[in-house]
């Protein structure tokens, strides 16, 4: 899962968000870390997300139970997705969705923003064939991708979030690794930043460099995550994301943020 929460003793609600790249290389970074690749853009409030569809015809189900035969239940492919994001006014708004492989579906909400996006409900390959992507119809086509699910991989991994109005994020932990290298003939370094801002306007909020010495599998010995002493604040209806600058060889880069929400706006 991409996204978790829960409420601990003392009244945090923590935060986890798992990102993924599976190939970044030195003619395409910048790229942000999430499945799609690529830069990120962030929807603009006349472009509301508002539709799925996937690459696979056999990501596809049915709400009506009568319309669910033996032969779906036991073929493969994802049958339903829960959405959570934000609306306009950056209020959480949510929903689940049953697929129709590569004919697209469109939302009950219109989302302003999409922070998590899963698999719930699968035949008995108990995977999502195809890509599943959630994008803008403009009445006639789809356009952009705000929120993708590559394929088997049954949630959405991606360093990119919105906090909710009346929510303030404080992070506390920040890593970021290149897991898989084309060739050990060369060290893999990423050059990374975690931005920042208001409407898709992101700035730096901190800067490193990883890297994984050439041959050595272990590379969690060479990849230690950052604490910051003090827990950064990220205001209610703030963007964040996390960009690979630059690497140093074809890789694929992992993040994970962490830490915690406290109910109260401080715009």
């Amino acid at each position: 899962m991409s996204y978790k929460s829960y409420i601990t003793s003392d009244g945090k609600e923590t935060f986890y968000k798992l990102g993924y790249n599976s190939a970044i290389t030195t003619s395409t970074d910048p790229e942000d870390v999430w499945t799609k690749g690529g830069l990120y853009t962030f929807p603009l409030t006349t472009t509301p997300v508002n539709y799925i569809v996937s690459s696979a015809a056999a990501d596809a189900g049915s709400n009506n139970p009568l319309n669910v035969d033996n032969t779906t239940l036991n073929s493969d492919g994802a049958r339903a997705v829960h959405i959570k994001g934000l609306d306009i006014n950056y209020d959480e708004i949510e929903e689940t969705v049953f697929l129709k492989g590569t004919t697209g579906v469109h939302l009950i909400n219109s989302y302003h923003r999409i922070n998590e996006c899963k698999v719930v409900i699968t035949g008995t390959g108990l995977k999502n064939e195809g890509n599943i992507s959630l994008q803008y119809w403009n009445g006639s086509t789809a356009a952009g991708t705000y929120a993708y699910i590559a394929a088997g991989q049954n949630s959405m991994l991606s360093s990119i979030y919105t906090v909710p109005s009346r929510k303030s994020l404080y992070l506390e932990k920040i890593e970021v690794s290149p897991t898989d290298v084309a060739s050990a003939e060369v060290a893999a370094i990423v050059n990374f930043s975690m931005s920042s801002g208001i409407s898709g306007a992101l700035y730096d909020i901190y800067r490193d460099t990883k890297w994984l010495s050439s041959g050595d599998s272990s590379y969690r010995i060479n990849v230690t995550p950052h604490s910051f002493i003090r827990p950064i604040l990220i205001p209610a209806t703030t963007d964040i994301k996390i960009t690979a600058i630059s690497v140093g060889a074809t890789i694929a880069v992992r993040s994970i943020i962490e830490g915690y929400f406290l109910s109260g706006s401080y715009k």
